[in-house]
């Protein structure tokens, strides 16, 4: 899967075992890692299996999550046109852009 981010502060994040560490703590860091290995293997969303994939709902319809640890998510959107009716057909989704990495709630 194609993997885009909504700032270079992501790319960073996603990018930089140190910087995540900091960031996230070592064990979200290492998850981190692993998520987006996962969604690079990945052709499209539908095919993710770990850190209990899922899309959400409420102010943050349209996105989707993976969890990494300690209350932290890696939350992503579709970066294609594939939206009908408002919904997505995530089995379609084989580009995304990464938009949050945090504990989106506090």
């Amino acid at each position: 899967m194609k993997i885009n981010f909504h700032d270079k502060k992501l790319f960073h994040l996603c990018e930089s075992q140190n910087v995540a560490t900091k960031k996230l703590g070592f064990t979200s860091a290492k998850k981190l890692r692993a998520r987006i290995a996962q969604l690079r293997a990945a052709t499209t969303v539908s095919d993710l299996i770990l850190g209990r994939p899922h899309a959400l709902t409420g102010d943050r319809r349209g996105e989707y999550s993976l969890e990494l640890g300690g209350g932290n998510r890696l939350t992503f959107v579709p970066d294609q046109d594939l939206l009908e009716n408002e919904s997505i057909d995530w089995s379609q989704v084989s580009k995304i852009k990464i938009v949050y990495i945090g504990d989106y709630h506090d």
